[in-house]
């Protein structure tokens, strides 16, 4: 039994060492014959989005599972950057205090963070096996009216943004339709609230502004598992970083959106053992995709 146990690994800016803060991190023992695999969630989430892999994998795979700033029990250094560039050097370091230098790790990331991991493999190559991608982009671009509803949220005390996302949480359930969108629905207003203004603020003000992560050097294995129905990330982005990608996969779940990894759990762990036991052939169908509804 390798159990999995809590840690807070001390970080610093990558532009200032002085600059130091905390992050919450899951992991267990790192054993050099097994592979690694580590796990990011997206925004408005936490370590916790990942506790069926973690309970179910952490026998046969090094496991490292991360808050990232501002989220969970993680810090929240709001007098610094808060680029992509910047979460993916917390990676870096995170991921570096745990694993021997020449061991490389599975990054399998959800939404935001997919952006993270994608630097993460340009950066740091050598550190990479592959990359296991949900609901992902390597691009962030606002319309004209998100830029300007942003630039009145910039300039209103944090105190009414505060109200108005307590009467958005109180309204929005009465238009969602179904039982099982109204409990995604409640889940994502909870973690709306949980998480503090100024966090929210840092992300869509510095880390979602107009960035387009280049991929053109990554060169490790690549799964791309995409809604056809996403409204928060195109499924159009996910087309394009596969056709971008020199060794990529793209599997489409037929009539979802972007909550894959909470909708379809047990699902997307079996296309995860598929993965980590390299079958990537199995997963391939014409121009490297494969329509998938249910099941395999």
């Amino acid at each position: 039994m390798s159990a999995i146990t809590d840690s807070i690994i001390q970080v610093h800016a990558p532009y200032d060492q002085n600059i130091l803060y905390q992050l919450h991190v899951e992991h267990n023992n790192f054993e050099p014959e097994k592979s690694t695999l580590v796990f990011l969630h997206g925004y408005l989430g936490s370590s916790d989005d990942y506790n069926f892999f973690k309970q179910n994998y952490h026998d046969n795979y090094n496991i490292i599972s991360m808050d990232l700033r501002g989220h969970g029990e993680s810090a929240s250094p709001y007098d610094i950057n808060w680029n992509i560039d910047d979460f993916t050097y917390d990676c870096y370091q995170v991921i570096s205090s745990i694993v021997p230098t020449g061991h490389k790790v599975t990054i399998m990331a959800s939404s935001l963070a997919t952006a993270i991991a994608l630097q993460f493999a340009s950066d740091y190559p050598d550190m990479v096996e592959t990359l296991f991608l949900i609901s992902p982009s390597n691009k962030f671009s606002k319309s004209a009216f998100t830029k300007i509803m942003l630039g009145i949220g910039k300039r209103t005390p944090n105190f009414i943004l505060e109200s108005v996302v307590d009467i958005f949480s109180f309204v929005y359930p009465f238009f969602v339709i179904g039982e099982e969108k109204k409990k995604f629905a409640k889940n994502g207003i909870e973690r709306i609230k949980r998480m503090d203004i100024n966090t929210h603020k840092k992300i869509f003000y510095e880390t979602t502004q107009n960035v387009e992560i280049d991929v053109s050097s990554i060169s490790c294995e690549t799964i791309i598992i995409a809604g056809n129905k996403d409204q928060i990330v195109p499924y159009s982005d996910s087309l394009e970083l596969n056709r971008q990608l020199k060794l990529s996969t793209l599997v489409t779940i037929d009539n979802i959106g972007h909550l894959i990894l909470h909708a379809k759990t047990e699902f997307i762990a079996s296309l995860l053992d598929i993965w980590m036991s390299k079958r990537y052939k199995l997963l391939r169908y014409k121009n490297h995709t494969q329509k998938i509804i249910n099941e395999i």
